[in-house]
């Protein structure tokens, strides 16, 4: 993946001047630390997706619970379970933790986060996250990092997942944007990836405050096998396909 792009978003972003709500998450795949202090938002979300990509969404339904409080204003913590119906009817589940500390609001509003998984590959995973964005008027940019370790697993030692996004808000109840991420990003250089190639997820993002405690947000991405390598996976002989989709739609209350 050409950085250039990502470098010119965020010195863009550099630029401009904070005018959106901090501590909201119109984003379906970008995490902050900034939040409300005391306040415990539960989300509850679907996703159907044609491709087994981990961030991207597995092969099949993913049903998933969110529960996210505000320890104050700038150090949020969240736990989330999951659970996979794939194509050929099997369940599996999964369940995460993290907690996000916000670092800077001034010229860039970042954020750090540590979790830990237990995916629905039943691996076990660390998980470290970094969220800069930046509000100009009526948009708002954002970049993104989530670097991933999985314990005692044959999957890549280092999984990094790098992430771009762009919103706009019409009024205060409507914003839509895009989000693009990439994943498997050392498939560009190595050719022994060890989960079938790079992969680029990119689609439109729609959010909705449906009233004072209400916020519906949806997505729907195309998912691009930029490289492709025959990989194994629970001793099986897998190739990638070439394209693949993702949907995910999610309901957020506060409580």
């Amino acid at each position: 993946m050409n950085p250039k792009p990502l470098l010119a978003l965020l010195a863009l972003a550099a630029l401009t001047s904070p005018s959106l709500a901090a501590g909201e998450l119109p984003y379906l795949y970008q995490r902050t630390g900034f939040g409300t202090a005391g306040l415990l938002s539960v989300e509850i979300e679907s996703a159907a997706g044609s491709r087994e990509a981990a961030l991207f969404g597995q092969g099949g339904v993913e049903q998933g619970l969110r529960m996210r409080y505000g320890l104050s204003e700038r150090i949020t913590t969240e736990i989330w379970s999951g659970l996979l119906i794939d194509p050929e009817g099997e369940r599996r589940s999964a369940v995460a933790l993290e907690s996000f500390v916000g670092v800077l609001t001034d010229p860039v509003s970042l954020s750090l986060g540590l979790g830990f998984a237990h995916d629905f590959r039943d691996d076990d995973v660390l998980r470290f996250r970094a969220t800069a964005s930046r509000a100009a008027s009526d948009w708002e940019f954002s970049l993104n990092n989530l670097t991933e370790l999985p314990l005692g697993s044959d999957r890549d030692k280092v999984d990094i997942i790098l992430g771009t996004a762009i919103m706009r808000g019409f009024g205060e109840r409507l914003r839509a944007g895009l989000e693009l991420f990439g994943q498997d990003l050392e498939g560009f250089w190595d050719p022994n990836e060890a989960e079938g190639g790079a992969r680029i997820a990119t689609g439109p993002t729609l959010w909705t405050r449906l009233s004072d405690r209400f916020e519906l947000k949806g997505n729907l991405a195309a998912v691009i096998q930029a490289t492709r390598n025959p990989y194994y996976r629970e001793g099986v002989l897998v190739q990638p396909p070439d394209h693949g989709f993702l949907a995910r739609v999610a309901l957020l209350v506060d409580l």
